[in-house]
């Protein structure tokens, strides 16, 4: 995730730890990934290193996501929806300051569990939903 640092998320601990939580819960109950998966990078910038467009609030945010491949259209909806929701409830971020990107790479370009090529070992749960 990527915001300002001026941006309501990233004004303490809590609030990081809050913007973590709604991020995992949404792709456990979403996208159903197991819930001790919980890999997470937060980047904060000052105003000077990230510039916004002019159309949106000094308080955009840029989630992108780096999962396995294979969710169905619908499945990236719903979770772009309860995204946008939550951080907006939460942070009160308007909805449309709030980008998700998906990055989906093929199961052949991940290395797990000691070098395994992912499309070769059972990643213990369905990415079909």
């Amino acid at each position: 995730m990527s915001l300002r640092d001026t941006n309501p998320a990233a004004a303490d601990s809590e609030s990081k730890k809050k913007l973590f939580d709604i991020l995992h819960t949404a792709l456990v109950e979403i996208f159903k990934i197991p819930d001790f998966d919980r890999s997470q990078r937060l980047d904060i910038y000052s105003t000077d290193d990230m510039e916004i467009s002019t159309n949106r609030t000094p308080d955009s945010v840029l989630i992108e996501i780096t999962v396995f491949p294979g969710r169905k259209t619908e499945t990236k909806k719903k979770l772009y929806r309860r995204l946008a929701d939550d951080i907006s409830a939460g942070f009160g971020i308007p909805v449309n300051d709030i980008s998700i990107v998906l990055y989906e790479p093929g199961l052949e370009c991940w290395g797990i569990r000691g070098g395994q090529i992912a499309s070769e070992t059972d990643i213990g749960f369905d990415l079909n939903v």
